[in-house]
C-alpha cells in the first residue's frame, strides 16, 4: 500500500486531505509540525512513500 506522510499544522486542513486520501486507499500518516514530521520520517518502522508539505509551517 502507498504511504503518504502529511504534514499540515491546519489541524482541520490535514484531517479534510486525510480523510479523501484514506477513502481512496491510501495509508496516511499525519503530523503537525515540521519537528513532528521529521521525526515520523526518521523512525524506521514508517515507510513513506509520498510527503505532502505545508511550505509556509510556523516552525
Amino acid at each position: 500500500m502507498n504511504s503518504i506522510l502529511i504534514v499540515e499544522d491546519d489541524k482541520i486542513l490535514n484531517r479534510g486531505v486525510s480523510f479523501a486520501l484514506k477513502r481512496e486507499g491510501y495509508d496516511v500518516i499525519s503530523a503537525y509540525s515540521k519537528i513532528e514530521g521529521k521525526e515520523i520520517i526518521l523512525n524506521n518502522e514508517n515507510e513513506i512513500d509520498f510527503l505532502l508539505l505545508d511550505i509556509n509551517l510556523s516552525d
